[in-house]
């Protein structure tokens, strides 16, 4: 809409110029000064606009030039320098133009990266919108990522699509030093190909090989990965000027994923990879905070806090090696009575909290007595043995507990927890 809204507004000025010179019989259309505004406004529509648009006009004074002004060369070699003068400043301004468009584009890509990863909790989720938005701003049907360590070690890979990706594949792509994906992280090599006997991934694809363009991750001077996409499009072929925005947003994603990493420091657990107390008490804010916006009674969320029964002895008793693989094992677990609109997170030690949307305090309860089933007969394996354990848990609501702050929310867990442990342990109060 700007862009055609700015050549109207220049085919107008330029219009009124030749007519101010042909009808009003002002002469006006020999000074060359009078086309910077026209020359200024098609620059920023396109580079390529602004030098035809001043080329054009320089040839077509040339052709209006009237015989008078073309007696001697100095008025002929005058005109010569105005075309010049109006090709130049056309240059320049195109220059500043896309200059000032890359920076914007740049900036916009990565509000747009930002916005994903603050939406999404889940790494895998975060990963498939990622790649999904990279594969249609690059057009392109698949779209991959493959995270390595400072030593080039493969750690993860993930796709735009729901397929199962070839890890092993990868990881030996990555130490063959004659495949392409080694010259892509080990030496930061920046590859395309048009051509259907190539794979990224390997020297030769023994199916046909989509097209491809793939780049370092790189950030702060070291790789951390590659990111790729494909296209098995007839039509579509990739160009070395798209390889280069694409090594450029690919600068941006290893950006936003270092930013990720720092600000999972502060909000995730490190042991577990889940949200921490920080990242809880934000999220119970925000759910309260939404919660005063709303009508009374028309949004519902359940909290449940769960805490190992007996843990302290497992530590004592097998130590905190043995612990850690407890948890572990319990947060795979508990995390599968969490939902897609539900969150998880460890509140501290062994204690572990479940915020479930739009759920009353007895579906809730429904929900935990089954997990609590499933969690009894589960066999926790150690080092050297395994176990059966139990949970026991509180479950409070918004609004129905009338309750207004965080704090007051952790405290009510809490009391409810101390009455579940009193009663025997293994057991679930929701009062």
């Amino acid at each position: 809409m700007k862009s055609k809204a700015a050549i109207i507004a220049g085919i107008i000025y330029t219009f009124l110029v030749f007519a101010m010179q042909y009808v009003f019989k002002i002469e006006i259309i020999y000074l060359n000064w009078i086309f910077i505004i026209p020359i200024v406004i098609f620059s920023y529509v396109n580079f390529n606009a602004g030098i035809y648009y001043s080329i054009a006009v320089a040839f077509t004074k040339l052709g209006l030039i009237p015989e008078s002004y073309l007696k001697g060369e100095k008025q002929f070699a005058g005109s010569m320098e105005g075309m010049l003068f109006l090709v130049v400043i056309a240059y320049i301004t195109g220059i500043f133009f896309e200059k000032s468009r890359e920076k914007d584009l740049k900036l916009k890509t990565y509000g747009e990266l930002i916005k994903i990863a603050s939406e999404k909790d889940d790494k895998e989720k975060f990963y498939r919108e990622l790649l999904n938005y990279t594969s249609q701003k690059f057009q392109s049907e698949n779209a991959y990522i493959i995270l390595t360590t400072k030593e080039f070690f493969f750690t993860e890979a993930f796709s735009n699509k729901s397929e199962k990706i070839n890890k092993e594949k990868i990881e030996e792509g990555i130490a063959d030093s004659a495949t392409l994906l080694y010259r892509i992280v080990n030496r930061g090599e920046k590859e395309l190909s048009n051509f259907a006997d190539i794979d990224f991934r390997y020297i030769k694809s023994g199916e046909v090989a989509p097209k491809f363009m793939a780049v370092p991750i790189e950030t702060d001077g070291e790789r951390m990965g590659v990111i790729a996409v494909e296209s098995y499009d007839s039509y579509r072929n990739f160009t070395k000027e798209e390889l280069e925005y694409f090594s450029e947003y690919a600068s941006i994603v290893g950006l936003i994923l270092q930013n990720m990493e720092y600000y999972k420091k502060g909000l995730y657990d490190e042991l577990l990879e889940i949200p921490s107390e920080r990242y809880i008490k934000k999220k119970i804010e925000s759910i309260l905070a939404e919660q005063e916006q709303q009508d009374e009674g028309t949004l519902l969320h359940t909290i449940v806090m769960l805490d190992i029964d007996n843990f302290k002895k497992i530590n004592e008793i097998y130590g905190s090696i043995n612990g850690d693989m407890i948890l572990k094992q319990s947060a795979e677990l508990i995390s599968t009575a969490a939902g897609e609109k539900d969150f998880f997170g460890r509140l501290s030690g062994n204690r572990f909290i479940l915020i479930f949307e739009n759920k009353g305090k007895y579906i809730t309860k429904d929900i935990i007595e089954e997990l609590r089933n499933r969690y009894m007969e589960q066999d926790f394996f150690m080092k050297e043995r395994k176990i059966k354990l139990t949970f026991s848990a509180s479950i409070v609501s918004i609004p129905v507990d009338k309750i207004s702050t965080y704090n007051e929310i952790k405290e009510l867990l809490e009391k409810r927890l101390y009455r579940a442990k009193l009663t025997g342990k293994n057991y679930i109060v929701e009062y």
